[in-house]
């Protein structure tokens, strides 16, 4: 029988003035395949721009807003999204630098803001 994936309907109205950055999948019942044998949830973003982005200082978050502690701002550290790659992120992983600590409940809205909040 074929594992069956659950993913959220997402409604994004999107502006991003410097890139193309875009929440494109979101499970909030983890799947078998993707984020260990804790079957977590993930987000998974794809820069569908022609130019690689930065997301140091992005925040990624849940109905509780970007103020929440556990909303994930992305570190420094972060390696930039290549034009056209995506970036998959397991939630409440071991890593609360790496990983974003919220759970996503199938009625949940997930937020990405750029560096400037937007």
């Amino acid at each position: 029988m074929a594992a069956r994936l659950n993913l959220l309907s997402l409604s994004l109205a999107v502006h991003f003035a410097s890139s193309a950055v875009v929440i494109s999948e979101v499970a909030d019942k983890g799947s078998s395949s993707q984020c260990g044998a804790g079957n977590e949830d993930w987000v998974e973003l794809h820069n569908a721009g022609s130019a690689s982005v930065s997301l140091a200082g992005w925040k990624l978050h849940d109905d509780k807003g970007p103020s929440d502690s556990k909303a994930f701002t992305f570190p420094s550290t972060t390696t930039p999204l290549a034009a056209g790659e995506y970036l998959l992120l397991c939630t409440r992983m071991d890593d609360d630098a790496t990983s974003p600590q919220f759970k996503i409940g199938g009625d949940d809205t997930v937020t990405l803001l750029d560096a400037s909040g937007a």
